[in-house]
């Protein structure tokens, strides 16, 4: 990625993302504070999330919508977030999929 512009930097903080169709259909609050773990660690280091799996960005894409359009599952997810010791979510982590990045960033021709 190097070669084609983009830095790509690892994130200490971050866990799986987690899989939407095992997790949430388990226990969706537990789904949302992980995705939201994340989130936050890229918020924290000043960020944006860049993936290249499909499940991981429809995760971590529908759990940004639901924090930042959701006023109450945020509260409850930031009260969740505190007691294990980490931030405050605030919305400010976009999460953008390679494919996407390629084409409208790179630019097909640089590729």
């Amino acid at each position: 990625m190097k070669q084609l512009g983009v830095e790509l930097v690892d994130i200490d903080e971050f866990s799986c993302c987690p899989a939407p169709g095992v997790t949430r259909s388990l226990h969706s609050d537990t789904w949302l504070a992980v995705a939201a773990h994340n989130l936050v660690a890229a918020q924290e280091a000043k960020l944006d999330i860049m993936v290249v799996c499909n499940g991981c960005f429809g995760s971590l894409e529908e759990a940004a919508h639901m924090l930042n359009h959701d006023d109450e599952r945020r509260a409850a997810v930031n009260k969740v977030l505190k007691a294990a010791g980490s931030k405050e979510y605030k919305g400010k982590t976009k999460v953008h999929h390679f494919a996407v990045v390629l084409k409208d960033e790179v630019g097909l021709d640089a590729i």
